[in-house]
C-alpha cells in the first residue's frame, strides 16, 4: 500500500497545481450560479421539484446547499469541492492501476488523469454533476475491475502471495458480501449526482455477470443496493413534489433538450440512434466474447464505452460530459505498452483480435461523442472570447443569485405603494383597518408596514 501511495503522489500534486487558477477565477459559470440559487432555496425550506425546480438529482443539489451553508455563495469554495472530488478520483485510478499493473504504470495513470482533469480542457473544475460524480464512480469502477480480475492485493511483482480470487470457493463466503454492497453504495451516490450514471451502473452489473471469477450473487447484491438507494430518494421526492414533477425534472426535460441538437429529419434521427445502438451491441457483444481474458482490457472497454455512449446519444457540445470517461480510458491507456507487443510476438494477433468488437464499438462511440470536445468555457477560450464569456456568465449568475432577493424587494415596494394608495383613499382612520389586512403578509408586523 505504501508503494501505491507513492505512486499516487505525483498525480495528486500535479492536479492540485493545475487547479490553482480555478480557485482565483473571478467569474461564475451559469450552471454553478443556478445550483447555488437552488441550494439557498433548499436551506430556506423550499421543496425540491415543487417549490424550487432543477433537473438534477437531490444529492447534487444538497451538496451545493451544504457548501453554501458552510462557506457561503463562494465560487472559490465550489472549486475547492471539485478539487477534492478530482483528488479522490485520481486516487482511485492509481489504486486500481497499482493492482492491475505495476507501481510505475500506476504513477503514469495518475499523471495522465491529472493532466486531463487539471486544466480547463473538460471543464472538470466547475461545480457541476460530472465533476462531483467522478469521485464515487471512479472508485466503484476501480473496485469492480480489480475484483473481476481477482487482484485485490498489490501486483505480484510487489508481493509474494498469489492474487486471491474473489470467487474462490475455498474461501469462507459471507451471507451478504461486503464489496458489492460498497460498490453499490458508491454507484448509487453517483446516480444521485447525475442520473446518467445509470449507464455505468448497467456496465458494472453486466461485467459482474460475465466475469468467470465472480459469483452471480455479487452482481445481485450490487444491483439490489443501487436500486434500493435510488428508489428511496425517488419515492421521497415523489411524495413531496408529485410524480409528474419529478418525472419531468429527471427524465422528461431531457427529451426536448436532446431533440434540439439531434438531426431534425426522421431519417437523420434514426441513423443517429442506429449508430449508437450498433456501438452498444459491439461493446456488449465484445465483452461477452472476451470475458475469459486475464487482462482488464475488456472490462475497461465496457466501462468506457458505456460512458461515451451517454455523450454520444446526447449529442450536446459540452466538454464536461466526457469527464466520467477519464478513469476507464486512463486505466486502459496505462495498461497499453510492452505486454501487448510481447503478446503479438508470442501468440500473434488472435489474443488481441478478441477485443476487436469492443474496440470498434468504443471507436464509434468516441467519434459520436467528439461533439462534446468544446465546452462552454473551453470553446470560448479557443475562440478568444474569454472576456465576453466571463461578462455574460457573471451577468447571468448575478441575476440568478439575486432573483430571490430582488423579488422580495419588489414585493415590499408593491406593498408600500398599496398602503399609501389605501391611506390616500380612505384616510388615516381607515389605515388602522389596513394594519389588520396586511398583518399576515410574509409574517411581517402589520403595524410597522402601516406606519410606513
Amino acid at each position: 500500500m505504501a508503494k501505491v501511495s507513492k505512486s499516487a503522489l505525483p498525480g495528486l500534486v500535479l492536479l492540485a497545481v493545475l487547479r490553482l487558477p480555478s480557485l482565483m477565477e473571478p467569474h461564475w459559470y451559469t450552471d454553478e450560479a443556478g445550483y447555488v440559487n437552488v441550494g439557498r432555496s433548499l436551506l430556506q425550506g423550499k421543496v425540491l421539484y415543487a417549490q424550487i425546480w432543477n433537473n438534477k438529482p437531490p444529492l447534487m443539489l444538497w451538496t451545493i446547499a451544504a457548501e453554501v451553508r458552510l462557506f457561503g455563495a463562494s465560487e472559490t469554495w465550489l472549486h475547492v469541492l471539485t478539487l477534492i472530488s478530482g483528488l479522490v478520483a485520481v486516487s482511485g485510478i492509481v489504486w486500481a492501476a497499482g493492482r492491475l499493473y505495476t507501481p510505475r504504470r500506476a504513477m503514469v495513470a495518475g499523471i495522465l488523469a491529472a493532466l486531463v482533469l487539471g486544466p480547463p480542457i473538460l471543464d472538470a473544475e466547475l461545480a457541476i454533476p460530472e465533476s462531483l460524480m467522478i469521485a464515487p464512480l471512479t472508485w466503484a469502477g476501480a473496485i469492480v475491475v480489480v475484483r473481476i480480475l481477482g487482484r485485490i492485493g498489490e501486483h505480484p511483482a510487489q508481493s509474494s502471495p498469489q492474487w486471491p480470487l474473489a470467487g474462490d470457493p475455498g474461501r469462507p463466503a459471507r451471507r451478504i458480501p461486503l464489496w458489492p454492497l460498497g460498490v453499490g453504495v458508491l454507484t448509487a451516490a453517483a446516480i444521485a449526482y447525475q442520473q446518467t450514471a445509470i449507464a455505468e451502473a448497467s456496465a458494472f452489473f453486466f461485467a459482474m455477470l460475465l466475469a468467470p471469477k465472480l459469483r452471480r450473487r455479487d452482481a445481485v447484491v450490487f444491483l439490489g443496493t443501487v436500486v434500493t438507494i435510488t428508489a428511496a430518494w425517488l419515492v421521497a421526492a415523489i411524495v413531496t413534489a408529485g410524480a409528474g414533477r419529478v418525472a419531468f425534472a429527471l427524465a422528461g426535460f431531457y427529451i426536448d433538450y436532446t431533440k434540439k441538437v439531434l438531426p431534425s429529419s426522421p431519417s437523420g434521427a434514426l441513423a443517429h440512434f442506429a449508430l449508437a445502438g450498433a456501438a452498444a451491441l459491439l461493446i456488449g457483444g465484445g465483452a461477452m466474447l472476451a470475458r475469459k481474458r486475464e487482462r482488464p482490457g475488456w472490462v475497461l472497454l465496457l466501462w468506457g464505452g458505456a460512458t461515451l455512449l451517454v455523450t454520444a446519444i446526447a449529442g450536446q457540445p459540452y466538454a464536461h460530459f466526457l469527464v466520467p470517461a477519464v478513469a476507464p480510458l486512463t486505466l486502459l491507456a496505462a495498461g497499453f505498452g510492452v505486454p501487448w507487443s510481447r503478446s503479438l510476438r508470442t501468440a500473434g494477433w488472435r489474443p488481441v483480435a478478441g477485443l476487436a468488437p469492443e474496440v470498434a464499438g468504443l471507436v464509434i462511440a468516441g467519434a459520436m461523442a467528439s461533439v462534446a470536445g468544446g465546452g462552454p468555457i473551453t470553446a470560448e477560450l479557443h475562440a478568444g472570447k474569454t472576456r465576453g464569456s466571463i461578462a455574460r456568465a457573471l451577468l447571468v449568475a448575478e441575476q440568478e443569485l439575486c432573483a430571490g432577493i430582488l423579488q422580495d424587494e419588489m414585493n415590499a415596494v408593491a406593498r408600500e405603494l398599496e398602503i399609501h394608495r389605501y391611506r390616500n383613499e380612505t384616510g388615516a382612520h381607515d389605515a388602522e383597518i389596513g394594519r389588520e389586512i396586511f398583518r399576515p403578509i410574509d409574517g411581517q408586523d402589520g403595524n410597522a408596514i402601516a406606519a410606513r
